[in-house]
């Protein structure tokens, strides 16, 4: 088993979530054994506490490769250093693909930085190197011109804002542009007298 990430409109919402997981998977011979929520109300001070579950207010939680800080209810990166990689003599394919394979991003939250570090490996790719061959020097210097940019998403803090709203619409857009085709999905979202443009996701290909 895995954790669960959700999310609800208001506490109520959110006490009653927890109820149902809770209940659910003690109907199936399982118990929860640990919570986190960006509401300090839905942690054991303020609700029954269950002497099975346990309650995290910590500064930070993964689940499924995200990284969350329920205080101030973010999203947040971690990647460990890469100057390891590009600091060594000879950069190889192998060394590049091995960086970039350190950062999961499922939401597309980060897309352009990985776009551009993709369309490095399509180069090398086409130049028919092998894992161990080392990169022509434009391409080395540009791979260390990119470390920093990659290594700038630790400073990254994705706020996670939930409205109240009336309506939405979901939209997907396509744009075409040099070596890549962006694809968005977002969500119109309407409250009286405001119009607000929601969370989107970008796909690149």
């Amino acid at each position: 088993m895995d954790d669960l990430p959700t999310g609800a409109d208001d506490l109520e919402s959110g006490r009653k979530l927890q109820e149902q997981l809770v209940s659910l998977l003690r109907g199936a011979g399982m118990e929860l054994h640990k919570w986190s929520a960006s509401n300090p109300l839905l942690l054991p001070d303020s609700m029954c506490k269950d002497k099975d579950l346990s309650y995290s207010s910590s500064t930070e939680t993964k689940t499924l490769g995200l990284l969350w800080k329920p205080h101030p209810d973010s999203f947040v990166f971690k990647i460990s250093s890469m100057t390891s990689n590009c600091d060594s003599l000879i950069v190889t394919k192998k060394s590049v693909i091995s960086t970039i394979a350190r950062i999961f991003d499922p939401l597309g939250l980060i897309g352009p930085v990985i776009t551009k570090a993709k369309i490095l490996l399509q180069s090398l790719w086409q130049l028919k190197l092998d894992w161990n061959d080392p990169l022509p020097s434009n391409l080395v210097s540009y791979w260390k011109s990119r470390i920093d940019a990659l290594e700038s998403i630790n400073c990254l803090n994705i706020p996670v804002i939930v409205y109240k709203i009336s309506q939405s619409e979901l939209s997907y857009m396509t744009f075409l542009k040099r070596l890549t085709v962006l694809h968005f999905t977002y969500d119109e979202l309407i409250q009286v007298d405001k119009f607000l443009l929601g969370f989107f996701t970008p796909n690149q290909r």
